[in-house]
This record gives structure tokens, sequence and C-alpha cells, in this order.
């Protein structure tokens, strides 16, 4: 029997490797997502644009943050509902980050993956920044879950209010 030449072989499976190069490049590799996912439905993203930059990047849980970044919120569900995101600073103040300002929360449409409309610019007070979402399928009052947010800065927050779904995020600010 005569074999043809070893190079014959390699011509053959040169489309073969090509192909299957060309399909690995497509399959989509690990995911380095920084979202923070607790438990129940939905999910709270933050994404920063630090001062001077154009590049908005999502950050996550102990991200370091400084003071002039902004901040843009999203809230991806399964349910249509209402969300307020809500702010305690380093010196345990407390306020209503999404929609800015607000007394009740903003309505979210189910499976929504736009970030939500507005930003928050990072003022200067010390300390750490937690970032509480709450999501309802019915309207929520800010006041009260304002005041349970109130505490010690450093300490996790507390949020809780019957059919809801909380995720919460620390920031460290750097100075």
């Amino acid at each position: 029997a005569v074999r043809p030449p070893w190079w014959r072989w390699l011509v053959a499976a040169y489309p073969l490797a090509a192909v299957a190069a060309f399909a690995i490049t497509l399959l989509p590799g690990p995911s380095n997502d920084p979202e923070v996912r607790f438990k129940g439905a939905g999910g709270f993203r933050v994404a920063v644009l630090p001062a001077g930059s154009a590049e908005p990047k999502l950050i996550a849980h102990d991200a370091r943050v400084k003071a002039g970044d902004s901040l843009r919120f999203q809230w991806e569900g399964t349910e249509s509902g209402h969300l307020l995101v809500l702010e305690r600073d380093g010196t345990g103040a407390t306020s209503v980050f999404w929609p800015f300002g607000a007394a009740s929360s903003g309505p979210v449409a189910a499976n929504a993956r736009a970030f939500l409309p507005g930003s928050v610019e990072l003022d200067d007070a010390p300390g750490p920044e937690w970032l509480v979402a709450v999501f309802s399928p019915k309207p929520l009052a800010a006041g009260p879950l304002l005041d349970a947010l109130r505490g010690d800065p450093n300490a996790a927050p507390t949020v809780s209010c019957e059919g809801c779904t909380v995720q919460s995020i620390r920031l460290l600010k750097e100075r």
C-alpha cells in the first residue's frame, strides 16, 4: 500500500482546524460581570463613571470610589414593580438616590436591562457608602425605609418590607 505524504494530511486537516478555531472565538467565555445578587428575584447593578473619565464600568461590593464620581443604577427583574435606591453615607446620613430625592418609589419594567434614568454624583462625606435597592410589586414610601437605614455607617443595613426584595452594596470611598 502506498501512503500519501504527511503534508497532504495537514492540507486536509487545515479547513477543519480553521472552523474549530473560529467556533471557539464565538463561544462566550467566563463572565466578568461584577453584579451583586442576593436572594430573591431581580438584580441590582451599579456603574461608576470616575470624575474626569468617559468610560463607566460596573462595580461590585467594596469597590473603591471617590467624591465626584457619578453612579448609575440598573434593576433587572422578571416582574414589573416599584424601586427605591437608598443611600447611607459614612456619617450615617441617608437619602434617596433613585428616583433622586423622591418621597416614593419609581416604576420599573420587567426584564429591563437599560440603566435607570439619571445619575448621582458622590459628595465628599467620609467613610463607606451603602447603596440599598428595595423592589416591591406595589409603590413604596421612602420615609420608613430611610428611618430603618439610619444607624452605624459601618454596619450592614437591615432594611426590609413585606413582599420586597432588598439588595445592598457597600462602596469604599477614598479621598
